[in-house]
């Protein structure tokens, strides 16, 4: 469920930044294809964008904070996924809760609007059929409405300005704009505690309007007849916005865009700003990945931390360990002997869990400078290709220093000795406290030996 839960905020995040960009910079333009890919372009990177898995060779300023929350949301909101218990219902809880009764009620809203849309089809009688347009007219002062290859008017509108509505009706058909509402509405679903997608989807309406007055001025219809036409119109029956009506939008929007200047070519080069703004999600969105020198082998080897900054607080959560206490391959010179893992509290005092967590001077940032400046990728291992993830636990004394790494999870002897040697020889870290006291307490130190 973590995992999801900072999927669906990345989602949301990125669907923001990109659409300020689009109102600052394309809202007001006139090329009106184009902003349309553009906002469909917001839409589809923000929702591909937090699928993939990005690193980075070092740790920038908006990474850091970025990794914080996701490694909080992921760690609180998969534990969800192990209890079961009445008595564990907490906040967290809550919150899925309430994100789920909000998709499912959006989804009823959606269901509903297409039964009504159905069942208005299902009362209009055929009036004709053209190109695979069919044209249907109800009894009742409907507004009119396009949807995928039907059209509806009343009978007032069929016997008064049928030419002109007709023709902006099926400029929305021909431009397929039924399937944009209709994808749009089910993103609305997913986000929609997001107001950001809410206001994409009334920019796109306006877009679709805009799209369809272009097509009805370039068929040679009179601008000043139409545009009275629309005020005419201002009445009628409405259905839910998967459908095209004809008078939904502003009025007011739509009579200042025809009468704008077109804008001028160069204003497409404004599009570009999805190629930083993508770049500035990339950024965000990496995980550290540490470059070290090799001195030995006179090439850049790639040593990778997968730090996660809350393992301070489960530190005997390990994968491949189901239990706490289970087994604990420890170096020695020659070869790797299991043991057994430290307990949660020993007999020396050494807390798992305290009320302040031991931290590194820097926290992430300098972990992962440290280990830039100072790690070594084995030269034997490298010139096999060999890759994997050694885990040091150890503990952070009351007064800093690092004492008793041991290897958690083993890779191989050389690549083992090369993390105990790192972090043991780690400089002193801010130690961490219960009541007010410094404590000596565990910390577990995943590190990724990664060839690139």
């Amino acid at each position: 469920m973590g995992y999801f839960v900072v999927y669906i905020l990345k989602n949301a995040c990125c669907l923001s930044v990109f659409f300020l960009f689009y109102k600052l910079l394309l809202a007001k333009e006139t090329f009106h294809e184009v902003k349309r890919f553009m906002l469909f372009c917001c839409l589809i990177l923000s929702a591909v964008l937090p699928l993939f898995q990005f690193t980075a060779t070092d740790l920038s300023g908006i990474q850091a904070p970025v990794l914080e929350v996701q490694e909080f949301l992921e760690t609180h909101f998969n534990a969800m996924d192990k209890v079961s218990t009445v008595d564990s219902f907490s906040w967290k809880h809550i919150i899925v809760l309430i994100y789920f009764l909000g998709v499912v009620t959006f989804i009823l809203h959606l269901v509903i609007a297409l039964f009504r849309l159905a069942k208005l089809l299902h009362l209009c009688r055929l009036h004709d059929s053209q190109d695979g347009i069919k044209l249907l007219v109800h009894q009742i002062n409907v507004s009119p409405i396009s949807w995928m290859k039907y059209i509806i008017l009343s009978e007032s509108d069929l016997e008064t300005d049928s030419s002109i509505i007709l023709e902006h009706e099926k400029a929305h058909i021909r431009c397929g704009h039924s399937y944009d509402q209709l994808f749009v509405a089910l993103c609305c679903i997913l986000q929609w505690f997001n107001p950001v997608v809410w206001w994409l989807k009334k920019e796109l309406e306006d877009v679709h309007e805009y799209e369809a007055d272009e097509w009805v001025l370039d068929k040679g219809f009179d601008a000043k007849t139409y545009q009275l036409m629309l005020l005419r119109n201002v009445a009628g029956l409405k259905y839910y916005t998967v459908v095209n009506n004809f008078n939904r939008n502003s009025l007011k929007k739509r009579i200042v865009m025809m009468q704008s200047r077109k804008s001028s070519p160069c204003s497409l080069l404004k599009c570009a700003f999805i190629l930083p703004v993508t770049l500035l999600a990339v950024t965000a969105f990496a995980r550290p990945e540490t470059i070290a020198f090799s001195r030995d082998l006179g090439q850049i080897t790639i040593a990778s931390i997968q730090y996660n900054p809350l393992l301070r607080k489960i530190t005997h959560t390990l994968p491949g360990l189901t239990e706490p206490g289970e087994l604990l391959v420890s170096q020695t010179e020659n070869s790797a002997q299991p043991h057994h893992l430290l307990p949660y509290m020993n007999s020396d005092g050494v807390y798992q869990l305290a009320d302040e967590q031991p931290r590194f001077p820097g926290d992430v940032v300098g972990v992962i400078n440290y280990l830039n400046r100072n790690i070594r990728y084995p030269e034997q291992e490298y010139n096999l290709g060999h890759q994997g993830r050694v885990i040091v636990q150890f503990v952070v004394d009351s007064d800093g220093t690092v004492r008793r790494p041991v290897v958690v999870r083993s890779v191989c002897p050389s690549m083992d000795q090369e993390a105990l040697r790192v972090v043991g020889t780690m400089p002193r870290w801010i130690p961490g406290k219960v009541n007010g006291v410094n404590v000596p307490c565990f910390f577990t130190l995943p590190v990724t030996f990664k060839i690139q």
